[in-house]
């Protein structure tokens, strides 16, 4: 796959955000790549088809340059200003993501807006082959877009948390960046690191990073150099590995690892509410 130029620029804010966002870098294309890895696609086990009772409903928004797009929000009962975005694995919004936002809301008393984030405006894919041919075709200039109204909508003194698995792990690291000031928090599961220091260097959320030390995509030496190019931005990066492969916290995954899921999540919400002051 091609990969795109490197482009990065400030926006400034037309609404009441005073955080200062900018353009998505390579690592989403890298990771993107890997769409037309048949090693890569074969290791996804196709999701299970789950239906339940959601405590959330999907939204709209306008959105600079496009159609509106649609996220998935659970909205707190009392005004706050903590918000938590979901970056989805490449299988976009489906009922599992939906689910994990649900229970997100819940580990966090209910008092932070979660929104699950659409980078596929609407498209879910149930197979294997329908994933990549829709991470294939993620057009980064869009996916950036979402992201921006969605942050720009907040309010000015908004804590914006994210967390993010597979491609939405990559995705909640540069959504943690483009967030600005007003970034809280990133939590990202084997996702595909940002690889430009200078860009890190703009980063104002610490960063838990869960990773797999049998992930033979995301693989332990990219987990290593990320720990390096935080050193070297001076960002503060907490690591935690598991003896897991990719993707070990999906439970349509026939690798899927319980007892790792369960402790990486604890790991989260503990994260998450330390930086949302909670």
């Amino acid at each position: 796959m091609r990969l795109l130029p490197i482009v990065i620029f400030v926006m400034t804010m037309m609404t009441t955000m005073s955080a200062q966002t900018h353009s998505c870098c390579t690592a989403p294309n890298t990771f993107a790549s890997l769409a037309s890895n048949d090693a890569f696609v074969a290791a996804h086990v196709e999701p299970l088809h789950m239906q339940y009772p959601t405590d959330g409903e999907l939204q709209s928004i306008e959105v600079s340059g496009g159609s509106p797009a649609v996220f998935y929000a659970v909205e707190p009962k009392a005004p706050t200003s903590n918000v938590l975005l979901v970056f989805p694995e490449w299988w976009g919004l489906n009922e599992h993501i939906k689910r994990e936002a649900d229970a997100l809301f819940t580990a966090l008393d209910g008092k932070v807006r979660v929104i699950a984030v659409d980078l596929y405006d609407g498209v879910v894919a149930y197979t294997r082959d329908e994933a990549a041919q829709a991470m294939k075709n993620l057009n980064n200039d869009r996916a950036e877009a979402i992201i921006n109204a969605i942050i720009v909508k907040q309010q000015a003194n908004a804590r914006i948390a994210t967390i993010g698995w597979c491609m939405g792990g990559g995705f909640a690291l540069q959504a943690g960046i483009m967030a600005g000031q007003n970034a809280a928090a990133v939590v990202m599961y084997y996702g595909m690191p940002e690889k430009n220091v200078e860009r890190l260097k703009t980063l104002r959320a610490p960063v838990l990073a869960i990773f797999a030390s049998k992930d033979d995509w995301i693989t332990p030496s990219v987990a290593k150099q990320f720990e390096k190019d935080m050193e070297s931005a001076d960002k503060k990066l907490t690591v935690k590995s598991y003896a897991a492969p990719h993707a070990f916290a999906n439970p349509s995954n026939s690798e899927h690892d319980p007892v790792a899921t369960a402790d990486a999540m604890s790991l989260a919400v503990a994260f998450l509410r330390e930086h949302l002051k909670l």
